[in-house]
């Protein structure tokens, strides 16, 4: 992507990711083994909607779980960023467009509530905890005003609050899309290394 003569740098999706985002509806479930590649598609959802001077959020289980793509974000963003505030977790942009990045983790979510997004992201859903809490009573809530949409990324872990979202995606509830892949599905990877994965 480039603004101004200045360059935004992502990696190219791989043809299962670019499925993906041929197909998105307005809340879109990605339930996907590891290395699959879902951090690719959580950035450029985010990047995409920064660059159209949107707001967008970001969710993790944990502050400790989103530092890698706090980092990673920041970098991608940074020929365009006016502001960034690191104790916040918030990045705002010459297009307009907001960053904030959130722990789901205990009470924290709660600073959610009030706040306005085109996109929010939750990441490793699988893994926050009274997900389906957080997203009925904060984060959809953030969604009324913008119309926003929702990607919800996960590697499945048993029978939760993800996996019913995932049974939505599947055709349970209208504006709702799923997608299963395996880490087999990502090109880039040995499979003899995922096999070998197996026996440790």
């Amino acid at each position: 992507m480039t603004l101004d003569q200045r360059t935004i740098r992502l990696p190219e999706p791989h043809p299962k990711q670019k499925k993906i985002k041929d197909e998105y509806r307005r809340f879109n479930v990605l339930n996907a083994g590891r290395r699959f590649g879902k951090n690719v598609l959580e950035h450029d959802f985010i990047v995409g909607g920064v660059l159209h001077g949107k707001p967008m959020g970001w969710g993790s289980p944990t502050y400790k779980n989103l530092t890698e793509d706090w980092r990673t974000l920041g970098e991608v963003l940074k020929p365009v960023i006016s502001r960034i505030n690191e104790q916040d977790r918030r990045i705002e942009c010459h297009t307009g467009g907001v960053l904030e990045m959130w722990s789901l983790d205990n009470i924290a979510y709660d600073a959610i509530r009030g706040r306005a997004y085109a996109g929010f992201v939750i990441n490793e859903a699988a893994y926050v905890k009274y997900l389906m809490s957080i997203w009925n009573n904060v984060v959809r809530p953030t969604l009324i005003d913008l119309k926003g949409s929702a990607l919800i990324a996960g590697t499945p872990n048993g029978v939760n609050d993800f996996a019913t979202m995932v049974n939505w995606g599947n055709g349970g509830q209208p504006d709702w899309k799923s997608w299963h892949y395996t880490s087999y599905d990502n090109p880039y990877l040995d499979p003899k290394e995922l096999d070998a994965l197996k026996y440790t």
